[in-house]
């Protein structure tokens, strides 16, 4: 059982195709384009999550997993995963479907930890605009690690 399995509906979910400009010299997906692309959906699921000022605090457990070609369209979704007093970790994954292929396979995966700020930039505590999210977290950072 995965991360994908553990929610019904993601909290944030993003269509991308991927252009000849996203590729690296290897003729796939650039890392660090998918890891904005994936960066962007976990602050929209935090954000939506908090409806605070909220800053990127950490990054981890980021699996490349499958290469993605040119012509590919990428699914990228977004779930919060834990909500602490002042962290809130949103578990972000990037599906592939090749062009003519109705599989979608997962290319990339990982934890994106946020925390909420004042306006002047100062940690604050974490509150829930929407508590209404999934509640099925229980061993996700378990889950997460496997």
């Amino acid at each position: 059982m995965g991360l994908s399995d553990t929610f019904a509906k993601p909290l944030v979910k993003q269509d991308r195709l991927i252009f000849l400009h996203d590729l690296n010299d290897q003729g796939t997906l650039f890392g660090g384009m998918a890891l904005k692309w994936m960066d962007e959906v976990a602050y929209l699921t935090a954000r939506e999550y908090t409806g605070q000022k909220i800053v990127t605090a950490r990054i981890d457990r980021i699996r490349f997993i499958t290469p993605v070609k040119a012509g590919s369209q990428v699914e990228i979704t977004g779930n919060v995963v834990q909500a602490g007093n002042v962290k809130l970790n949103v578990w972000v994954e990037l599906w592939m479907k090749e062009k003519d292929c109705d599989e979608k396979v997962k290319a990339a995966s990982g934890r994106f930890i946020f925390s909420p700020t004042d306006e002047s930039g100062r940690p604050v505590k974490l509150t829930k605009k929407n508590v209404n999210l999934h509640k099925k977290n229980s061993d996700l950072l378990i889950i997460a690690e496997q």
